[in-house]
């Protein structure tokens, strides 16, 4: 059994991370956590929980925790944010986190449909980057 969708807030990306570990141990790609990182989670989970006053937003790091997760799964795209010469590096790197970043490398990879995603989102909200 996996729980998913578990973040405070509309946080599509790591809500899909989440799904797609799950997915991926359920279906034997991805490795089952070992007992000891299972351990660690857990005590980490507990600790939050009975924090005094409990934080408005246990999980703060919203793009640290997500990147972690997409290595985990890995699809993170560090390909694209090591080579500034890619055309989508500055898009990444500056603009806008979205889903899509997920889709550009490792498992299930839509590279031309998330770049274009990625390119028109900042065409238009981010024009300046665009």
């Amino acid at each position: 059994m996996a729980f998913v969708g578990i973040y405070r807030g509309p946080y599509f990306a790591a809500m899909e991370l989440q799904a797609r570990w799950a997915c991926g141990v359920f279906s034997g790609r991805l490795p089952e956590p070992s007992a000891e990182e299972f351990s660690v989670g857990l005590e980490e989970e507990r600790k939050i929980r009975a924090s005094q006053p409990r934080p408005q937003f246990p999980h703060g790091d919203y793009v640290g925790m997500t990147e972690s997760l997409a290595k985990h799964v890995g699809v993170h795209p560090e390909a694209i944010l090591s080579n500034e010469n890619d055309p989508l590096h500055r898009f990444l790197h500056d603009g806008p986190f979205l889903p899509f970043h997920f889709r550009l490398a490792g498992f299930a990879a839509k590279p031309d449909i998330a770049g274009a995603a990625i390119t028109e989102c900042a065409a238009r909200f981010m024009p300046d980057l665009a």
